[in-house]
């Protein structure tokens, strides 16, 4: 089953499918009492607004950075699996992240060179499953 799906007329119609047949939107999560500082959000275009844009036009990623988020990273587009994968895991096995140290963007950037030099992440896929990865779908949200 897809991570996320993408509505037509409305970014509001994004949303990440969750354990359970249950999913997140962007107004959950801006009514949220609190979200994490960090969010990592990997799913099918979770920071793709709206094709025409208006006042209303709030992705998922969008969403944590005005709720309160420090950063986010998403996708404008879909990414293989594999790619996500090695990215989750490069970054959560920095031994700063989630911590005041953190650096999104730069973990990305890390985690972009691991990739491209063949290292494989403990226990992600193997870099070498990744063909021509499409790191211009990766976007880092800061406020």
């Amino acid at each position: 089953s897809p991570l996320g799906t993408q509505g037509a007329a409305s970014s509001w119609l994004t949303s990440l499918c969750l354990p359970g047949r249950n999913s997140i939107w962007p107004a959950d999560v801006l009514l949220a009492p609190q979200v994490p500082q960090t969010v990592l959000l990997l799913g099918c275009s979770s920071s793709k607004q709206a094709e025409r844009l208006s006042a209303s036009s709030v992705s998922m990623a969008s969403a944590y950075v005005l709720r309160g988020s420090h950063a986010v990273l998403g996708t404008v587009r879909d990414i293989l699996r594999p790619l996500a994968q090695q990215t989750l895991c490069h970054i959560t096995n920095d031994p700063r992240f989630n911590t005041p140290q953190f650096d999104l963007a730069v973990a990305v950037q890390q985690a972009q060179k691991a990739i491209i030099n063949g290292t494989s992440c403990p226990g992600g896929v193997a870099a070498s499953e990744l063909a021509n990865p499409d790191w211009t779908a990766l976007r880092v949200y800061v406020p």
